[in-house]
């Protein structure tokens, strides 16, 4: 099930804004609705009406690769909650911080407010869920 919000990383970055992905395959971006941008399933694929599609082999649940016929690449990212994770569970970074790298993993060890706290070999780090898989 797809359904659910997403952040949008292109060339390195997060794009502003989210991505809410409806029933139906009905999106919103930034809460507007475009018809040409809704998720259609076509020959073994997930589409966009506009020409995108996810490349199949390098997506998950959590992770979709986009790819335009012209050679433009998006990667969406599932928005994660607090409520999706547990202390104990293992988690890989990909947020921008000085001592951590990108891909980095650690362990969640408590919550703080609107953060995950998680143990990574270079120390412990209040997290955004956003910045967790």
């Amino acid at each position: 099930d797809l359904r659910g919000e997403w952040r949008v990383y292109h060339r390195g970055g997060v794009l502003p804004g989210v991505v809410k992905i409806l029933h139906a395959g009905t999106t919103l971006y930034n809460d507007f609705h475009s018809e040409a941008e809704d998720l259609v399933a076509a020959n073994d694929c997930i589409c966009r009406r506009d020409g995108w599609q996810v490349d199949m082999a390098s997506s998950d649940v959590d992770t979709l690769r986009w790819a335009s016929q012209d050679g433009e690449a998006y990667t969406w990212r599932r928005i994660q909650g607090l409520k999706d994770f547990a202390v104990g569970d293992p988690v890989a970074w990909f947020g921008t911080h000085s001592k951590i790298p990108e891909g980095s993993t650690g362990t969640v060890v408590g919550f703080a407010e609107t953060r995950v706290r998680v143990e990574f070999p270079e120390g412990t780090l209040p997290a955004n869920p956003t910045d967790l898989r």
